[in-house]
């Protein structure tokens, strides 16, 4: 999101762009960083699972929501630590000095 009091084609909305690509491409980093991370974390918590076994017709529910809970409860616990190294990269970029320089880039210009 851009405001509406820096209007396209005007230095300050270039500004603003160039600075939320920032952002975007930390973003875009950390993806590429987490989904081999993600997948690992998953396939440890399959690894760790005991075969499986015979099982009546009116027990495939159970297992399969038991399955989808050990899974989702591993990826929850990685998506947390991404999103706390995300948080921690992403207010790297929104730092004070960063806001001057954005508006400082723009001094005497349309």
């Amino acid at each position: 999101y851009i405001s509406k009091d820096r209007p396209r084609g005007t230095c300050a909305f270039d500004a603003a762009v160039e600075h939320e690509y920032k952002h975007l491409n930390t973003d875009l980093a950390i993806l590429r960083e987490a989904t081999p991370r993600i997948r690992a974390a998953a396939q440890r918590s399959l690894n760790g699972m005991a075969r499986p076994r015979p099982m009546a017709e009116a027990e495939l529910a159970d297992a399969r929501s038991a399955l989808q809970a050990r899974i989702t409860a591993v990826i929850d616990r990685e998506m947390s630590l991404i999103e706390q190294e995300r948080n921690r990269r992403q207010a790297q970029i929104d730092t004070p000095e960063e806001y001057q320089r954005v508006a400082d880039q723009c001094v005497g210009q349309p």
